[in-house]
């Protein structure tokens, strides 16, 4: 297969595995602020790391069909990005939703689309190679 088929492969299969990614983090953001009454930031981050070991093993697995079994090492780098990743989240949930007054769904929509753009290439050319 030709990297440029490669490339579109993944691609497809990235945006079908981030979508039932993407439905189950803003399912819990919703139901852990409007069910269970937490903060938005507490909501964003305990959806954030469901959505965590849910995403590797999608990635891992369905994306980038990585057999390889070195899961300490790519797990590792998967959560050193994942963490980097809720900082921004943070930041930009903060500012977007306390300082500029978003609502808190269009906020994390927005940093949804931003974090899976930078996770793709990050997971395509450092961590599921």
């Amino acid at each position: 297969m030709t990297d440029r088929a490669l490339l579109k492969k993944h691609a497809l299969r990235y945006l079908i595995g981030g979508a039932s990614t993407t439905v189950l983090c803003w399912g819990c953001v919703w139901a852990f602020v409007e069910l269970a009454g937490f903060h938005y930031l507490v909501a964003t981050n305990l959806a954030t790391f469901i959505a965590y070991f849910y995403s590797y093993t999608v990635n891992k697995v369905f994306v980038f069909e990585d057999r390889d079994n070195n899961h300490v090492l790519k797990g590792g780098k998967f959560l050193a990005l994942q963490m980097t990743l809720v900082a921004f989240t943070n930041l930009f949930m903060y500012v977007a939703v306390s300082l500029v007054s978003i609502n808190y769904m269009i906020a994390v929509v927005v940093i949804s689309v931003i974090n899976a753009a930078i996770s793709f290439l990050v997971m395509r050319s450092a961590i599921f190679r």
